[in-house]
C-alpha cells in the first residue's frame, strides 16, 4: 500500500482513538484501530478475516459497555445490541464463504498469487464469491439493506459508542472490499456491477431520505454516513463494467482509477465522519448528553468555535468545495462518468441513470446537512451544551478540522 495512504489512516485512526475514555473503552477501540491497520497491510487473506473479526470483536465489546435505554422507546438496547452482533456474525461466515471459495478456486491465500491466478479461475465461482463478499460486507460498510438496524442500534447508545460502532467498521469494511476487488478483479469479466449498483442507490436514497426529517442526531449521523457508502460503492461499480474490463490492460485502467477513488473517498470523508460525531462526544447538557438535533440550536452563540468546527464537517459531508468531501464525491464519480462517455459501453445509459441517482443523493445530503448548520446559527439557544469530552476531545476535532482542509486544499494529492 501506498505510505501515504498508511499516514494518513494512521492519523485518522489516531484521532479517532482520542475521542474514548476509559479503560474498556481506549482497550476496545485501541485493539480495532490494529485491526484496521492490518487489514490495510496484510497479504494473507486468513490473516485478513482475523483482523477484520478483531475489529468486529472489539466493536461489540463497546457497544455492550457503552449501551443505555432511553424512555421513549420500548424496544432495548440489549435487543438491538444482540441482533447486531448476530447479523454481524452471519455477514462474517458469507464473508469467510467467498474468501474460501477464492482461496480454493485459486489454490492460495496469498493476495498477490490470487491476483495472478484470478483469470484461471472459473468465472461463475468468482461471481458468487463477490455476491457473498458484498453481502458478508454489507453491515461494516453500513450498506441498505444489511444495515437497516444501524440507525435505531445508535439511536440507543452513546455518542462514544456510536463513533466507534459506525466508523471502525466502516473503514475497516471499505478497505477490506477495496482490496479483495483488486485482488481478484481480472476474473470478474465485467460482472456483478448491477448488483453493487442496486445497493448503491438503495443505500443513498433510503438514507437520505430517511435523514431529511430526522430528529435524534446519532440517527441522523448514521443516515449521512449510510450515503456516504452508498458513494463509496460507486467506485467497484465502475471497476465491475465491461468497459473497465477493457481498458484493464493500460497502465493506469478505469478499474484502478474506480478502486482508488473509493479509498480515496473513504480516507477524505473520514476526518469529517470523525470530527462531527467527535463534537457530539465533546458536548452535553444538563441531565446527560446531546440526543436531539433542537439541542445544537444556537451553537453558534453559545459555543462559537465548536459550532464553527461543526460547520466545517457538515459542510464537508455535503460535498461542498472545496473541502475534503467535494473532493472524495469528484474521484468516485468521475470513472462513473467515464463509463457513459465510452460509445462501445454495452452498459452506458445503467451508468447515466446512476450518475443522476448518485446526484440526487448529493443533493439531498447537502440539504440534510446545511438544515443543521442552520439550526446552529439561526435558532435561538435553548440552553449552553457543557463539554464533556475533555482536552482529548477537543485536540481531535481540531485535528479532523485541520486534517479536512488540509486534504480539500491538496495537501495529500
Amino acid at each position: 500500500m501506498n505510505e501515504q495512504i498508511l499516514w494518513i489512516l494512521g492519523i485518522e485512526l489516531l484521532l479517532l482513538t482520542m475521542l474514548c475514555v476509559g479503560k474498556i473503552d481506549l482497550l476496545a477501540t485501541g485493539l480495532a484501530t490494529m485491526g484496521v491497520i492490518l487489514v490495510m497491510a496484510v497479504q494473507d487473506a486468513i490473516v485478513l478475516f482475523g483482523a477484520l473479526e478483531m475489529v468486529s470483536g472489539c466493536t461489540w465489546l463497546t457497544l455492550y459497555h457503552q449501551r443505555i435505554s432511553l424512555s421513549y422507546t420500548s424496544a432495548s438496547a440489549s435487543e438491538l445490541t444482540t441482533r447486531h452482533v448476530l447479523l454481524s456474525l452471519m455477514g462474517s461466515a458469507l464473508l469467510l464463504l467467498g474468501l474460501s471459495i477464492i482461496c480454493g478456486t485459486t489454490g492460495t491465500i496469498d493476495l498477490q498469487e490470487i491476483h495472478a491466478q484470478s483469470n484461471n479461475a472459473p468465472p461463475e465461482l468468482i461471481r458468487l464469491a463477490i455476491a457473498l463478499i458484498l453481502a458478508g460486507l454489507g453491515i461494516r460498510l453500513g450498506v441498505v439493506p444489511f444495515a437497516l438496524h444501524i440507525p435505531h442500534t445508535c439511536q440507543l447508545i452513546t455518542n462514544r459508542g456510536t463513533t466507534q460502532l459506525l466508523l471502525l467498521p466502516w473503514f475497516a469494511g471499505t478497505i477490506t472490499l477495496v482490496r479483495l476487488l483488486a485482488t481478484i478483479l481480472p476474473g470478474l469479466s465485467g460482472a456483478c456491477w448491477p448488483i453493487a449498483g442496486l445497493l448503491a442507490v438503495i443505500s443513498m436514497g433510503y438514507a437520505g431520505l430517511s435523514a431529511i426529517s430526522e430528529q435524534n442526531v446519532r440517527k441522523l449521523m448514521s443516515y449521512i454516513l449510510i450515503v456516504q457508502s452508498g458513494l463509496i460503492l460507486l467506485g467497484p461499480v465502475a471497476a465491475f463494467s465491461q468497459a473497465a474490463v477493457s481498458d484493464m490492460v493500460a497502465t493506469d485502467s478505469l478499474a484502478s482509477r474506480a478502486l482508488g477513488g473509493s479509498l480515496f473517498c473513504l480516507l477524505a470523508t473520514g476526518p469529517s465522519a470523525i470530527g462531527a460525531l467527535g463534537v457530539l462526544v465533546y458536548l452535553r447538557r444538563e441531565d446527560g448528553q446531546i440526543d436531539v438535533v433542537d439541542e445544537l440550536a444556537g451553537l453558534g452563540r453559545t459555543r462559537p468555535w465548536i459550532a464553527a468546527a461543526m460547520a466545517l464537517f457538515l459542510l464537508s459531508l455535503a460535498g461542498v468545495p472545496p473541502l475534503a468531501g467535494f473532493w472524495a464525491r469528484t474521484a468516485v464519480l468521475i470513472p462513473t462518468v467515464s463509463v457513459t462517455l465510452m460509445a462501445n459501453s454495452p452498459e452506458r445509459w445503467w451508468f447515466v441513470a446512476l450518475a443522476v441517482a448518485a446526484g440526487l443523493g448529493m443533493v439531498v445530503t447537502m440539504v440534510v446537512c446545511t438544515r443543521l448548520v442552520a439550526v446552529m446559527y439561526f435558532r435561538l439557544p435553548l440552553a449552553t451544551p457543557k463539554a464533556q469530552g475533555g482536552r482529548m476531545a477537543s485536540t481531535a476535532i481540531i485535528g479532523c478540522a485541520t486534517l479536512t482542509v488540509l486534504i480539500g486544499l491538496g495537501f495529500f494529492s
